[in-house]
């Protein structure tokens, strides 16, 4: 809850933050309320507590590659990325080496 300000009536203020993730069902269900029932981003958002940007993006994504485009894809670290390229490249030469020996 926030104070309220000098000289104002006591009013309660709630203010959510949160790194909420969510579902394929529930981005599905969001987007087919916007695009079969036709209900604004805006208010979709509302009932799952997210901003209506959100609910255009899914809504684009699924315009764009139909449900495919709602399935979270895997994000891999830039470390773990650049690990991996330091592995390849080391498999690729022992490779590389052995055909010469052979």
């Amino acid at each position: 809850m926030c104070t309220p300000n000098v000289g104002q009536k006591n009013q309660h203020l709630e203010v959510h933050f949160s790194m909420a993730k969510y579902s394929y069902k529930q981005r599905l269900e969001a987007v087919m309320k916007v695009t079969e029932k036709h209900m604004s981003c805006k208010a979709v958002g509302r009932l799952l507590g997210c901003g209506d940007t959100h609910v255009r993006r899914w809504v684009k994504r699924y315009e764009n590659f139909g449900v495919e485009g709602l399935i979270r894809k895997p994000r891999i670290s830039p470390m773990i990325m650049k690990t991996m390229n330091i592995l390849l490249s080391t498999i690729q030469k022992i490779v590389k080496n052995f055909k010469t020996i052979t």
